[in-house]
């Protein structure tokens, strides 16, 4: 991921080129490396409430999914 303060716009060339529909079949078999265990930042705390500041936004997140 990067960012930029320019404006991003399609090319006539990636117009004209077929997209690959079935891409993001291939990483379908890499392993999830991730879970919500104590150590993570993302734990609840011992009184079972959710982290403070941006991590917040994230575990309520993943609640959800």
């Amino acid at each position: 991921m990067f960012e930029s303060s320019l404006s991003f716009r399609v090319t006539e060339w990636a117009n004209k080129t077929k997209v690959d529909e079935a891409y993001y079949t291939c990483w379908q078999p890499l392993a999830k490396h991730f879970s919500l265990t104590e150590q993570s930042p993302l734990a609840k705390t011992e009184t079972g409430e959710l982290p403070r500041g941006p991590l917040r936004l994230l575990a309520i997140r993943n609640e959800c999914s």
